[in-house]
């Protein structure tokens, strides 16, 4: 039998649920598109594009079933389509922390397997009720996800949206001391107030494990991107962002300064 579709009932019929929803597109991809059709190397983009594509669809689809009831339910959702990703995940839990944590995991592994590939994202991450089909999208946290990536992102960062923000203070006051909470780790607030998916983040697998050849071939993508747009003031100020988000993530392992020097980026 099949895993139950979550946005579906009994019926077969479409539901809308109460979910937090991703919308995330490549940065530069509409660029990349132009130059390598200039420079005849449509099929090489195409490869590269599609390559992360699947490495990222192998890790969702695999966390989709493993975290599944038995088998019996798939706890959420995704799309690709061109150089979008948009993630569905419904409420299971009366409170919903379970679901953030497991989406904003998602998240992270995917922004770090395709920035790895020079393929950094950007997006919103919305909360609300919506209904993510095999041939629809529909719901209020599309729309807010967005308009948080067309107006508020600019560098590859996946923002919340302010009903995200909301569940995350509810989720935050459950804590006695909300410094012990794991979104602490999780999610980081920008320059301009703004609250992003801290996505290097996925390469600490525990306090005393770090895996630096992420660390450095995140490094190595974000110099590459930095000197093929020397000419672009516009977006080499977005990877210049990511550079600096990189070194402040490698900050917070003073007790391993010599991987941290190893792996940070030198302006």
């Amino acid at each position: 039998m099949s895993p139950k579709d979550p946005y579906f009932d009994e019926d077969g019929q479409p539901i809308l649920r109460d979910s937090f929803f991703a919308f995330t597109d490549i940065l530069g991809f509409r660029e990349a598109m132009k130059a390598a059709h200039q420079d005849n190397r449509e099929d090489e983009l195409l490869g590269k594009l599609t390559g992360a594509l699947n490495e990222v669809r192998e890790v969702v689809d695999w966390r989709a079933t493993s975290n599944a009831f038995k088998g019996e339910v798939i706890y959420w959702q995704h799309k690709f389509f061109t150089d979008n990703l948009v993630i569905g995940y419904p409420i299971f839990d009366d409170t919903g922390e379970s679901e953030f944590g497991h989406i904003i995991s998602m998240l992270q592994w995917t922004q770090l397997l395709m920035a790895q590939k020079g393929l950094f994202l950007r997006g919103g991450l919305g909360y609300g009720r919506v209904h993510v089909g095999p041939d629809i999208v529909v719901g209020m946290p599309l729309l807010n996800a967005y308009e948080v990536e067309q107006n508020v992102a600019r560098w590859p960062r996946i923002v919340l949206c302010e009903a995200a923000m909301q569940k995350v203070t509810e989720h935050l006051g459950y804590y006695v001391n909300s410094s012990w909470a794991p979104q602490n780790r999780e999610l980081l607030v920008d320059s301009d107030g703004e609250v992003f998916v801290n996505y290097i983040e996925a390469a600490w697998v525990d306090w005393d494990v770090v895996i630096w050849d992420a660390i450095a071939r995140h490094r190595d993508a974000v110099e590459r991107c930095l000197d093929h747009c020397e000419d672009q003031e516009d977006i080499r100020k977005k990877y210049t962002s990511v550079a600096q988000y990189h070194n402040y993530f490698c900050g917070m392992f003073k007790d391993h300064l010599a991987a941290c020097r190893r792996t940070s980026w030198r302006s």
